[in-house]
């Protein structure tokens, strides 16, 4: 099933297939878990989990009103989570920090620093200044932009699409917060590198 698109999926779980739910649910979980978790601030583990089974149980239950020719599922999907994180957002109406180096390809925040305590420190307090920078966003769409930028692999189209804005204004938005981003980690003493 791995070689099967998202849209034909779709077109299975409409037909009652268990294993298209599966194999939709392990494509997505982690990424619409990070996504959660970074949109509601001060969010536990156990909040992100139940925005991530409830956003799955919405695309069971509207699964006849997914249209392919309208927007890619995955598009659909991020769009149905960030409704529901905003929901929660207003229910709780405070922020989280999230961090662009758990998203970026590049990250070097994976890589084991157990044997250089001193790059693990630099590390540590590297991401705590990131997170305290998109802390002081306080344009949430910038913040939403700037997540999906990250977890989506830099699709404009598709962030504007779930932020329900332009193509030309979800890149905008990005490079909005990543230059307050910048400016922010230079008084810090960081930079960082997006491209």
């Amino acid at each position: 099933m791995s070689r099967i698109t998202d849209e034909y999926l779709m077109a299975l779980l409409k037909q009652g297939n268990d294993d298209a739910l599966d194999e939709l649910y392990k494509r997505y979980s982690k990424k619409l878990f990070i996504f959660c978790r970074q949109m509601i601030f001060n969010s536990s583990q156990q909040d992100a989990e139940d925005l991530v089974q409830n956003t799955f149980f919405r695309v069971i239950k509207a699964a006849d009103r997914f249209n392919p020719h309208r927007a890619l599922f995955r598009t659909w999907l991020f769009t149905i989570a960030r409704n529901l994180c905003l929901d929660e957002l207003k229910k709780k109406q405070h922020h989280k920090n999230i961090s662009m180096e758990k998203f970026h390809p590049s990250s070097e925040i994976l890589v084991d620093h157990a044997n250089n305590p001193e790059e693990e420190l630099y590390q540590q307090k590297k991401l705590s200044a990131v997170n305290e920078c998109l802390e002081n966003l306080d344009n949430i769409e910038e913040k939403q932009a700037v997540l999906l930028y990250f977890i989506s692999g830099k699709v404009f189209r598709e962030i504007g699409q779930i932020i329900n804005k332009s193509t030309r204004t979800a890149k905008n938005k990005v490079d909005s917060a990543i230059a307050k981003i910048r400016i922010c980690l230079k008084d810090k003493g960081y930079e960082i590198i997006t491209d």
